[in-house]
């Protein structure tokens, strides 16, 4: 009968499995909707072993939620099979003979014809059948209580693991909430952190210290050294501005428009260079104006001068 409605269910004879009726009602003779209605569907079907050593078949139902509700009252605790025998049994789609039995369905019923059987189960899960072990024993070990617990002890320890559940989704909700306000604050804090460095250095334009093309080099500065340190290489007034005029910057400037005092610094050590060292001239004076500009404050004074040009 396994192999049976394997073949069955290959052949697609029912779409969502054998349908399982109330006390053989259809085979009896009725044909209304109310006798004749499904209580569940046949979904599958299994051999087991028993302890004697012969074989059962086990079927899993999907019950509908009336059949499982007259099942767990005790209103039905039996089944028993519908099937064509294997001598009629025919494929539905080439006419041949089956050979097996064709499981076409079951019924509840308080009457079964075999004996011996377990209790239909209208449980949650495949594997669950039914037993005599009580409940209480069941649930007292999980709860760390000793068997022979009282059923007392066991609902007040399962009223307190309700409440600690109940108290774990609070602290859950409340550290949701709570990441969610430090999120906004965290975007609050970057936001006003990025306009405040932007006022720092708006403020450094308008006081002459750096021009715009400087400004990430000067912030650069300022969170390295400190804004105190960083002001002190660039001053105030360094670059020329409406509101201070013409600064220091606007000494004299040869034609490379480096300030002639700078320039002057620069040859000089240029032709040391090439004198005592014998370094090339050219080669002489690039090493000799990156040895000057080492000098940040006179690297200032020369970025503003290129900047100013």
């Amino acid at each position: 009968m396994a192999r049976g409605y394997a073949a069955i269910t290959q052949e697609r004879w029912f779409s969502s499995g054998a349908p399982v009726g109330y006390n053989h009602a259809h085979i009896e003779g009725a044909v209304d909707a109310e006798s004749t209605k499904a209580a569940g569907r046949i979904v599958d079907v299994e051999v087991r072993a028993n302890e004697d050593g012969s074989l059962s078949l086990w079927g899993l139902v999907r019950w509908t939620s009336e059949a499982s509700a007259r099942i767990r009252s005790g209103e039905f605790d039996g089944f028993s099979i519908e099937a064509i025998p294997r001598g009629e049994a025919r494929s539905k789609k080439t006419g041949e003979p089956l050979g097996e039995w064709a499981l076409i369905g079951g019924t509840l019923t308080n009457e079964p014809f075999v004996p011996g059987m377990s209790a239909v189960a209208a449980s949650e899960t495949r594997k669950t059948t039914r037993t005599e072990m009580h409940l209480i024993t069941l649930l007292a070990r999980p709860l760390a209580l000793r068997d022979s617990a009282t059923e007392a002890e066991v609902l007040s320890a399962v009223q307190a693991l309700i409440d600690k559940c109940a108290q774990v989704d609070a602290l859950t909700e409340s550290l949701s909430t709570a990441h969610e306000d430090r999120d906004s604050l965290r975007e609050e804090r970057n936001g006003l952190r990025e306009w405040k460095r932007e006022r720092m250095l708006d403020r450094a334009c308008a006081d002459g210290r750096i021009s715009a093309a400087e400004r990430d080099r000067y912030l650069n500065a300022v969170e390295k050294l400190g804004e105190d340190e960083a002001n002190y290489t660039y001053f105030e007034g360094r670059i020329p501005t409406k509101e201070h005029g013409s600064s220091g910057n606007d000494a004299p400037r040869n034609a490379d428009n480096v300030p002639l005092d700078l320039e002057s610094e620069v040859r000089a050590e240029a032709k040391r260079l090439s004198e005592e060292d014998g370094v090339d001239p050219a080669a002489a004076y690039a090493r000799a104006m990156t040895t000057v500009l080492s000098d940040p404050t006179k690297l200032a004074a020369y970025e503003a001068a290129s900047t100013n040009s």
